[in-house]
């Protein structure tokens, strides 16, 4: 049976950890000051205002080419992977961009038409970039290494997953010699340690048990003395 849910709740939105509230501005500021305390404000920052610049540095019509869609929709896919994380842990939604939000509709329905809304959204985002603290990211602004027309851009282009990247970056510690030679020594010694700790033990049990059979014949001989 389904228990009914008190009267008040249609007209309240609880947050975990937190009364229930019914202003849309304080929960507003409530998801605002629990990014603030973590790196996912910062992270929110700095990929809308890679995509920012990315959609301003195009000259001509960028939608045209599904190489840049494509690019662009990995670095998207890259922020919802990390802020859905975030939701599902911590019930906490990002912050509110209304250009992430039209460049998502564009890439998810692949329809452009308000190609000029969002190159407004862009310029907005950029020009906000002195007031707004972001995170060194270790991601080239591969945007640049393209002709600003599209129709410049040589057909040898693959895009860019930023995926690759990723996962290029994990590769890279293994096939160093350096990194992996100290990854080696590491395990090495940790495996010596843990194998002195495992005869200290030996010999800890051996001296115990030594002690346990000095003290039982000591309780024998005392035992038939008395008797």
């Amino acid at each position: 049976m389904t228990e009914s849910l008190p009267e008040e709740w249609e007209n309240t939105l609880l947050i975990p950890g937190l009364a229930a509230i019914d202003s849309a501005e304080e929960i507003y500021n409530t998801i605002q000051a629990d990014y603030q305390k973590t790196n996912m404000l910062l992270l929110f920052a700095t990929v809308e205002l890679r995509l920012a610049n990315c959609v301003n540095y195009f000259v001509d019509d960028f939608s045209v080419d599904g190489r840049i869609t494509s690019s662009m929709r990995s670095e998207l896919n890259f922020l919802r992977a990390v802020l859905g994380e975030v939701r599902l842990a911590s019930h906490i939604l990002p912050p509110k961009s209304d250009f992430l939000r039209l460049l998502q509709d564009c890439l998810d329905r692949d329809c452009w038409t308000a190609v000029a809304d969002l190159r407004a959204l862009a310029a907005s985002v950029a020009s906000a970039r002195d007031t707004v603290r972001t995170l060194p990211f270790p991601v080239k602004e591969w945007w640049l290494d393209l002709a600003r027309s599209v129709r410049d851009i040589p057909p040898s282009w693959s895009g860019f997953d930023i995926a690759d990247v990723i996962i290029a970056e994990g590769v890279s510690i293994f096939n160093d010699p350096e990194e992996t030679a100290a990854f080696q020594n590491s395990v090495t010694a940790l495996a010596n340690d843990v194998g002195t700790l495992e005869k200290d033990i030996e010999l800890s049990t051996l001296s115990l048990q030594a002690l346990e059979d000095e003290l039982s014949t000591r309780l024998s001989e005392t035992l038939q003395d008395v008797v």
